[in-house]
């Protein structure tokens, strides 16, 4: 496995970098991205942020007028270094994973699923985000930090521990917390734009998912299907239903919640939370060629939703 030095050396001698985050991007994706784009920036590197998804309207606090491009704008001309983060497979990087990129990629991830794909590769899974690497990666650069750095990847870190909740928070976590606050970083801003922004088609969904919930007692796992029907009736878009799985999980009595909404393409795709100490999503996620981490992972499946369920529920 490479270290943050090797690629340290590699960004500083590229002359033109590509950075870009997976399918579906979340808080912790675009805050890394954020910020490791705004760092090379200060090394006079020209240096570009490419995503395939627009950006959640509850991210959008976070970037400047142009400094995240769309994919269909994209074309790699004489670029040198590609670096891929919070991305657990080539499949999540959805059709940027087809365009045959020859140039050099960093693959810096936190997921238990990903096997290493990059020319270099930094996976740390001890890490609770992408956004932390980022933090010690930006440390050994010793890049002068700025409040809008500093927002971005505590936005990061508020993403994947669940503000602060979930296991994956460590001593460090709340260390470099406290470090991004002193730097500029608003808890109250990301707070109040992140998780207490939501659309009213988010708030209908949400109660949409709620309210066709299924409970199965002798596995105690709770689970809900949204489909485009659903979608459509609201006007809402696949980000307004990021919330759906971690407010099924608040279900007392359940160990396991999975929420599957229907993509337009007519695919699934799955997300699945737990609590217990006992089952592990990653290797449930992998029946369906998906992954992530073992209290919390993805997939997406043409199987219909019944089928996903009952494969599931055999598995845990």
């Amino acid at each position: 496995m490479d270290t943050l030095k090797a690629i340290i050396e590699k960004i500083k001698e590229s002359k033109k970098i590509i950075i870009s985050t997976h399918l579906s991007p979340d808080g912790d994706g675009i805050g890394a991205g954020i910020a490791l784009l705004l760092a090379i920036k200060q090394f006079n590197v020209n240096v570009r942020f490419i995503i395939e998804d627009d950006i959640p309207e509850n991210l959008k606090f976070l970037i400047k007028d142009k400094e995240v491009e769309r994919l269909e704008k994209f074309e790699i001309t004489d670029e040198d270094l590609f670096i891929l983060l919070d991305t657990g497979s080539i499949d999540r990087m959805g059709l940027l994973g087809k365009k045959n990129i020859k140039i050099p990629m960093i693959n810096i991830d936190h997921h238990v699923s990903n096997i290493g794909y990059g020319d270099y590769n930094y996976i740390d899974t001890s890490s609770g985000s992408a956004s932390e690497i980022i933090f010690d990666l930006l440390e050994l650069l010793n890049v002068k930090w700025s409040k809008e750095i500093a927002r971005a990847i505590y936005t990061g870190i508020v993403n994947d521990t669940g503000n602060f909740k979930h296991s994956n928070v460590t001593e460090k976590t709340f260390l470099k917390a406290a470090f991004l606050i002193k730097e500029g970083a608003n808890n109250n801003e990301v707070i109040n734009k992140f998780y207490d922004n939501k659309t009213y088609a988010g708030i209908k969904l949400l109660g949409r998912g709620l309210e066709k919930a299924i409970y199965v007692s002798e596995k105690k796992v709770i689970y809900s299907i949204i489909l485009q029907k659903d979608f459509i009736k609201y006007f809402g878009n696949k980000n307004d239903t990021d919330s759906v799985v971690e407010n099924l999980l608040k279900y007392s009595e359940a160990n396991v919640a999975i929420f599957i909404r229907e993509e337009k393409n007519g695919n699934y795709k799955g997300s699945m939370r737990t609590k217990s100490e006992e089952i592990d999503l990653n290797k449930i996620a992998s029946i369906f060629a998906g992954g992530g981490h073992k209290k919390a992972a993805g997939f997406s499946t043409n199987l219909a939703p019944e089928k996903i369920i009952k494969k599931i529920i055999e598995n845990i």
